[in-house]
């Protein structure tokens, strides 16, 4: 969901992507790009790719589900 936009949220939020990168994503080495069987974003597979890259991540795949990716939404609206 997130690999669709990163590319914007710099922009959007005052964060250049340097400061991402120095401030958020230093202690990360892995991005898991979760696979639930669904096809919503043409270019997903390049965005995950491009975001790994651009921050030296590791993609590391995995199968998901709805369950997954409701409860990670309903969790993430809990952060201010």
């Amino acid at each position: 969901m997130w690999a669709s936009s990163w590319k914007e949220l710099p922009e959007e939020s005052g964060i250049f992507s340097s400061e991402l990168d120095k401030k958020y994503l230093k202690r990360y080495g892995r991005v898991a790009k979760i696979s639930m069987g669904l096809s919503f974003e043409p270019d997903f597979d390049k965005n995950v790719r491009d975001f790994a890259r651009s921050f030296n991540l590791k993609v590391v795949e995995l199968r998901g589900s709805k369950k997954i990716a409701e409860q990670s939404y309903q969790d993430a609206k809990k952060f201010p």
